[in-house]
């Protein structure tokens, strides 16, 4: 699965694509399925869905068209924080994100940001989706 960004998100087929505008132009650019091409403002970008049709199936089957799912304001650091510890390669990022991100505020709000990220990736909801079983 793709690093899933506002700007990923937005250009996607599921949630209707996107124009570019001037606000929007850099951060579609930079996007992976993206690279060699210039999009302008006005241009219409249409992604095909991050997840392949199998595992699309496991979030149409919770009621949900996709990965993709709005936040309360207080878990946007350990949405964050549970992106970079499923992925190896997140994992070795982790420490300097955290200290870079989280490293001013008070010890009990890092461990809350950690206690929701861990919470959150052991839930069956979450290894149903890492983890799926096939039918």
């Amino acid at each position: 699965m793709p690093h899933l960004t506002e700007a990923r998100c937005r250009a996607c087929t599921i949630l209707g694509g996107c124009t570019v505008t001037e606000r929007t132009r850099d951060s579609i650019a930079a996007l992976p399925e993206l690279r060699g091409s210039t999009p302008e403002v006005g241009d219409e970008i249409e992604l095909a869905p991050c997840l392949n049709e199998y595992e699309l199936a496991v979030y149409e089957r919770q009621g949900r068209p996709c990965p993709r799912v709005e936040l309360e304001p207080g878990n946007g650091e350990p949405l964050r924080a549970a992106q970079l510890l499923m992925r190896d390669d997140g994992r070795i990022a982790f420490p300097e994100w955290f200290r870079a991100a989280c490293g001013n505020w008070s010890a009990d709000r890092r461990l809350t940001i950690l206690d929701r990220a861990l919470e959150a990736l052991a839930s069956d909801r979450v290894q149903a989706i890492l983890h799926p079983q096939r039918e």
